[in-house]
């Protein structure tokens, strides 16, 4: 989940949750993986993951750029790896698009 999700993305783990000894712990998935490697898992559990929220998500120009020249590098053409690009970083095509411009 963190390779998915990015080790800051919120969650909450639930174990037994309709049980006597139900436990629900939150925190950021980085710290939920800490945590679960140190206890012994058992019984049924639920994991809630927060919705992803752009505004913890910075995007620098350098990071476009080098997205954009991977699929270049790969044998898309320009118009295809901005494309691309804008749907991998969840960015507008124009947005990328003018990264690009502007980098020339």
């Amino acid at each position: 989940m963190i390779k998915s999700f990015g080790p800051t993305r919120k969650a909450a783990i639930c174990r037994e949750l309709t049980k006597t000894y139900e436990e629900v712990v939150r925190g950021e998935l980085a710290e939920l993986l800490s945590w679960s490697e140190s206890k012994e898992m058992l019984g049924e559990f639920t994991i809630v993951i927060a919705p992803f929220d752009p505004s913890e998500h910075v995007i620098s120009d350098q990071e476009v750029v080098e997205t954009v020249a991977r699929y270049e590098a790969a044998g898309i053409t320009r118009k295809e790896a901005i494309s691309l690009t804008a749907k991998e970083l969840r960015i507008s095509k124009r947005k990328v698009f003018d990264i690009m411009v502007e980098q020339k």
